[in-house]
């Protein structure tokens, strides 16, 4: 037989980073056709980020905010599956806020908390809740340039005046007010920073709103944009000077004027089929910075927690199942906040979930010829046989492959079989973590598979 050639080279970068998307073909794929708790960054694959507790409370945390307090310093407040409400100082016990009677925006103002659910609450840093407006005034809100907008029950977006956060009375010298917003189609569901602006979301469209100064303070821009909307409060992601989306016609981005989806029909069909929806409401997305990606997170069918991320950088995806319920991007803490079945939690280390990445099936640019596959190359970290790796070997598409190696993942394994595709996996269980940056198969193209 001939000296042997590269037949697959596979990365660093390229193809190694281009996220696992669902397909109807496996051919349709540039390289990774399967896998969850995986993320693409530094020009290869690795186990994706995971969970380490700071507060254990035995409760689910379903919200999180973040601010730094004059005189307290960093503090988070979250909200657990029975509505509680707590703060929490970076250190010694959390103390009760007070309780609403369903999931709430959390919005530092200073020392003070606001409380958007079923109404306006504020917690003044000490004492109880006092209610500010009513069921039919605010179901959510946020700050913005200063200002606290609230919305819900509706398509109206309301202020306080600037120096009174507590006071929403329109009159001579206040700077409170409230704006209408037209041709939503549907109730207000979501508000997002959006460029200069403000994104307003309802079921099927959005409408910026900015900031217009002194005086009016607040203004609609341009028309509504219609095509795109939200499916929960926390389903719009702000990053950078864009909002990423999803909703029942799939994952969006949009600069406030102009729109396009980014995900493929298969893809659409994949989360139609697996979300329930039933508790769309509990859909949130977040920016995790490290990875690059925008995280959203959804109730599944199965009764698990699913997660569906973009990398704006490449425009890849990636999927998880991680039993997370709520998330906050790094801001005054260290790390992100997440918020887990027992607590709270920083995003760092690696998943404390299995996980694995499979190839569609290669066939070294040829789908039609026999490949004589000798040696198998591997170049990354993979933690003392804790990674393990599965090559299998098959001559139709549509056929399972036949495993020819299973065990540890090594930098070098012979194979020494002939056929007409490999496919290769990577899994590791709770802990190990691993990072693949390169993958290089040597061998030979053989005779037609019609001979």
């Amino acid at each position: 037989m001939s000296a042997t050639e590269p037949l697959i080279n596979a990365g660093p970068g390229g193809v190694m980073e281009a996220g696992i998307a669902p397909a109807r073909h496996p051919e349709s794929v540039p390289f990774w056709f399967d896998g969850e708790n995986v993320a693409f960054r530094n020009l290869g694959v690795e186990k994706a980020i995971g969970a380490d507790h700071i507060l254990t409370i035995g409760k689910k945390v379903i919200r999180i905010a973040q601010a730094f307090v004059p005189g307290s310093g960093m503090r988070a407040y979250y909200q657990c599956d029975d509505f509680s409400i707590f703060g929490w100082d970076g250190s010694g016990f959390p103390y009760f806020i007070g309780q609403t009677v369903k999931p709430a925006d959390l919005i530092p103002y200073g020392s003070w908390l606001f409380i958007a659910a079923n109404g306006l609450w504020c917690w003044r840093n000490e004492g109880a809740m006092e209610q500010i407006l009513s069921a039919s005034d605010v179901d959510f809100g946020l700050r913005f340039k200063g200002h606290l907008l609230f919305s819900g029950n509706g398509t109206t977006l309301r202020w306080p005046h600037l120096r009174d956060p507590t006071n929403f009375t329109s009159s001579r010298g206040s700077t409170a007010g409230r704006l209408q917003l037209r041709n939503m189609g549907s109730n207000a569901l979501c508000l997002r920073p959006c460029g200069d602006g403000v994104a307003l979301y309802s079921t099927d469209a959005m409408r910026m709103v900015k900031y217009a100064g002194a005086g009016v303070w607040f203004g609609e821009s341009g028309e509504p944009v219609n095509g795109i909307g939200a499916i929960s409060s926390r389903s719009v992601v702000e990053a950078g000077f864009k909002n990423y989306g999803l909703n029942r016609n799939g994952f969006f981005i949009t600069d406030g004027i102009s729109f396009q989806y980014i995900d493929t029909p298969a893809f659409h069909g994949y989360l139609e089929s697996r979300l329930d929806w039933a508790r769309q409401s509990e859909v949130f997305g977040w920016h995790n910075e490290k990875f690059q990606e925008i995280m959203w997170v959804y109730p599944g069918v199965d009764g698990f927690q699913h997660g569906v991320a973009f990398k704006y950088t490449n425009g890849s995806f990636t999927r998880y199942r991680l039993p997370i319920y709520a998330a906050e991007p790094r801001d005054v803490f260290a790390f992100p906040l997440i918020g887990t079945v027992g607590g709270l939690a920083y995003a760092r280390g690696t998943a404390n979930a299995r996980c694995f990445v499979r190839t569609k099936p290669l066939d070294a640019g040829n789908a039609l010829r026999y490949k004589y596959f000798d040696n198998f190359r591997l170049v990354g970290k993979f933690l003392n046989g804790e990674t393990t790796m599965r090559l299998g070997l098959h001559n139709t598409l549509n056929g399972a492959p036949t495993w020819v190696y299973e065990g540890p993942a090594q930098a070098s394994t012979f194979l020494m079989r002939e056929a007409v595709f490999l496919t290769i996996e990577f899994a590791t269980e709770e802990e190990p973590n691993f990072e693949i940056s390169q993958i290089l198969v040597t061998g030979n193209i053989a005779g037609d598979i019609f001979q």
